[in-house]
């Protein structure tokens, strides 16, 4: 009768916990804008385990840039075509390729000097309309940073859409606007002031993202 007690402890301790991450998942993109730095030195020692044909100088395995700056485009989940590449070949992008496990999912945007920019895609769950842009030197993912797709709260009319710009100086200009219901956009007046909000980065030479204070 103890063990049934305490497996049944255990179980109800678990899902718990299971649905917890799921809200916090969910909630991410309710944030004005995602931007993560050093990624690769993050998830180094975690990468290292799961892969072990890391090699060094072999960028030339992202395909060529689409595109040339300026860009302002806009991506079609249903028509855009993916390139892919094993995730042994960059050092940090693991955490990006979502329930696969060799490989991503990418869109070769652009090149400033040594660095590969590129889109990807995390379209896994309800949210199937989300973009991250990735900044990549000598084989390693150095920033991240959520630039496009769509984010709404289940059962309610509230969403966020975000787009993004980038010029010729490489600055990226993320937008992201908001409709739904009274609450939530007097919710999103007081946290955001105002329900059309731009943030402006640029990529510095070691291509980490930074934000630019007007």
């Amino acid at each position: 009768m103890k063990q049934i007690i305490l497996l049944s402890l255990i179980i109800l301790f678990t899902s718990c916990f299971g649905r917890r991450d799921k809200t916090v998942n969910s909630q991410s993109f309710s944030d004005s804008v995602l931007v993560e730095n050093n990624v690769s030195e993050k998830d180094s020692s975690i990468f290292n385990e799961n892969n072990n044909s890391v090699e060094t100088g072999i960028s030339s395995t992202l395909k060529p840039s689409r595109y040339r700056v300026p860009y302002s485009g806009t991506i079609n989940p249903e028509t855009v075509e993916y390139e892919t590449i094993q995730i042994s070949m960059i050092l940090g992008i693991d955490r990006y390729s979502g329930s696969n496990t060799s490989f991503i999912r990418y869109i070769p945007l652009l090149n400033k000097d040594d660095i590969s920019i590129i889109l990807v895609t995390m379209d896994e769950g309800d949210f199937f309309y989300n973009y991250y842009l990735l900044s990549i030197k000598d084989n390693n993912l150095v920033s991240a940073l959520y630039v496009e797709g769509e984010w709404w709260e289940p059962e309610s009319d509230n969403i966020k859409k975000t787009s993004f710009t980038i010029d010729e100086d490489y600055v990226i200009s993320v937008t992201s606007s908001y409709e739904g219901d009274e609450d939530f956009i007097n919710h999103v007046n007081t946290s955001y002031g105002g329900i059309v909000t731009t943030n402006r980065y640029y990529i510095d030479n070691n291509g980490e993202i930074v934000n630019v204070l007007d």
